[in-house]
C-alpha cells in the first residue's frame, strides 16, 4: 500500500506543476490499472488524496488542479467496482 501511496502522491505533485496534462492523464491510467490489480478500492484512493492534499496546505486553485488526478484514477475503476 505504501508504494501506491507514494506513486499517487507523485501524481498529485506533478498535477501542481505540469503543463502537459495529456502525459499526466496517461500516467493516471497506468496507475489505475496497477491499483485495480492489487484490489485497492476507490475509497482508498480518495482517502489518500484527502490526507495528502490536507497535509500540503494548498490554496483553492491548487486543490482544484489535484482533482483532475483523483477524477481520472477513480474514473478508471468504471464498472469494475
Amino acid at each position: 500500500m505504501k508504494e501506491f501511496k507514494n506513486q499517487y502522491k507523485a501524481l498529485i505533485d506533478e498535477s501542481l506543476h505540469t503543463v502537459n496534462e495529456t502525459d499526466l492523464l496517461k500516467k493516471c491510467e497506468r496507475f489505475t490499472e496497477e491499483v485495480k490489480r492489487k484490489d485497492l478500492l476507490p475509497e482508498d484512493i480518495v482517502e489518500i488524496h484527502k490526507n495528502y492534499v490536507q497535509a500540503l496546505e494548498l490554496d483553492n486553485e491548487q486543490i482544484t488542479k489535484t482533482f483532475n488526478v483523483l477524477k481520472e484514477v477513480v474514473k478508471g475503476f468504471g464498472y469494475n467496482y
